[in-house]
């Protein structure tokens, strides 16, 4: 398929128990420099706070990407420009998104938006039902706060408080 078209259900989820996906993870603080977190309603990581984000898909840019995903996931029309790339990261997880019985890999591009001020209860639905800001502490505490989450704020790379 070398004019990009999606791959059916079954195509997919082939592939995904083969290959890595690529994603892009928005890390997400407002002017209090508290971090937006979802509760996930679908795998991987369902039941859990995690960032929004959301996969590249084959033959898309990554600056078209970047404008698709934070626009179903935040509501917002940003630039790739308008964020800081913060790193890339590997997620590895036990199940995918069309099954429990395979495992994915993700490699995540982490992108910081800074200062965006969002009403919680306006934000899409789609993949997090519930928003709530988080300050870091919270995030490094929270048992319910995915570990692969807490990767994006600890460590060598991870984000700096404000």
């Amino acid at each position: 398929m070398s004019d990009g078209a999606m791959i059916g259900e079954k195509e997919f989820t082939a592939s995904v128990s083969h290959l890595p996906l690529v994603s892009i993870d928005l890390l997400v603080r407002n002017s209090d420099g508290a971090i937006l977190l979802g509760n996930r309603e679908n795998r991987p990581a369902m039941g859990h706070w995690f960032v929004p984000g959301g996969r590249i898909r084959r033959m898309e840019k990554l600056g078209a990407a970047f404008r698709r995903v934070a626009n179903n996931e935040l509501g917002l029309s940003v630039e790739i420009e308008d964020a800081e790339f913060q790193g890339v990261f590997e997620h590895m997880y036990d199940d995918s998104a069309f099954s429990d019985e395979i495992g994915s890999h993700y490699v995540s591009i982490a992108m910081v938006l800074e200062d965006c001020e969002l009403d919680l209860a306006k934000l899409p639905q789609i993949q997090h039902k519930e928003y709530r800001w988080f300050n870091l502490q919270e995030i490094i505490e929270d048992a319910r706060v995915h570990e692969r989450t807490k990767e994006f704020f600890v460590g060598d790379f991870g984000i700096k408080p404000q």
